[in-house]
């Protein structure tokens, strides 16, 4: 064993642990181009469900599937009109593993009825500790 990894192994004794990434909300649009009435609303979501920044992956992308996410190993998973292979697009949570998957509109789509329609669900999944 050469005096480097000999050295290493005494510095970095401890093992490395996989963090899990509590939520992952899935946006269509990259963030920099997202109206700000919609990063508003994202923002009250969040705080809503008592999640803080660094609890939350915002990923943008158009389309994804339950193997690509599952790479991230997240507990809940919002997806704002993206759709995911596999689940409906209807506000139909759905478990998957030990994931909770809630599919609602984009964000920009986002009109009273399907507000409160969200936070319903929202409401009974993430309750107030």
């Amino acid at each position: 064993m050469s005096g480097i990894t000999q050295l290493s192994k005494e510095i970095f004794s401890e093992d490395i642990y996989f963090i899990r990434t509590r939520l992952i909300i899935l946006i269509s649009d990259p963030w920099e181009k997202l109206p700000e009435p919609d990063k508003h609303l994202l923002n009250k979501i969040i705080e809503a469900i008592h999640f803080s920044a660094s609890q939350v992956t915002i990923i943008s992308v158009t389309q994804t599937s339950l193997n690509e996410l599952s790479r991230f190993n997240p507990r809940f998973i919002i997806s704002f009109g993206v759709p995911i292979a596999g689940v409906s697009e209807d506000f139909t949570p759905v478990e998957h593993g030990d994931m909770l998957i809630i599919p609602a509109n984009a964000l920009g789509e986002m009109d009273q009825v399907r507000k409160e329609k969200l936070w319903a669900i929202l409401k009974s999944r993430f309750p107030r500790q």
